[in-house]
């Protein structure tokens, strides 16, 4: 048996500033949308993150220890994707343009979510995922239709598309 926690994607931009609203059959928004390099202009509010990991910490405390605990995050690319629309799009036009006339802009909005997507998972196991089995994994269900795209161990291991990676701490 196993547990796995899920936060909305959109807790990363969140937590790096962008604002977050969720509309009646809007679904969810982000202000102001990234437009060429407005990552810059963002102030972090890190401490928006914090109910998820004192929820992980709750979950974690409930659950017998034989028990995995799976954290989430959303890949960085369906990420970036949300972040340079301001929303949802079925094409991920506004995210694809914005690679194509700007793709050292993208890049770095690219390596910020990874950077930030990796801190979020390893503070959710600091939080909760302990046991020697216990991960957290990203998906991309728009870059690469739900297939694992990466996973932070708790013993400090990350694999990235199926390779090792070393883990930031």
């Amino acid at each position: 048996d196993g547990a796995i926690l899920f936060s909305d994607i959109l807790m990363v931009p969140w937590a790096l500033g962008q604002d977050l609203t969720f509309g009646p059959g809007e679904g969810p928004r982000l202000t102001p949308p990234l437009v060429d390099h407005a990552l810059g202009a963002l102030e972090r509010v890190p401490q928006r993150l914090e109910p998820v990991y004192a929820t992980c910490e709750r979950v974690a405390a409930a659950l017998p220890p034989e028990t995995t605990f799976l954290g989430f995050a959303g890949s960085p690319w369906t990420v970036a994707t949300y972040m340079v629309a301001g929303r949802g799009t079925r094409d991920q036009a506004p995210a694809k343009q914005f690679a194509a006339r700007d793709p050292v802009g993208f890049g770095s909005l690219v390596d910020r979510l990874v950077e930030a997507s990796a801190d979020y998972l390893v503070r959710q196991l600091e939080a909760g995922a302990t046991g020697p089995w216990q991960a957290v994994s990203a998906r991309d269900r728009a870059a690469s239709s739900g297939a694992r795209v990466g996973s932070v161990r708790s013993d400090g291991g990350v694999r990235c598309m199926g390779l090792p990676l070393q883990a930031r701490r």
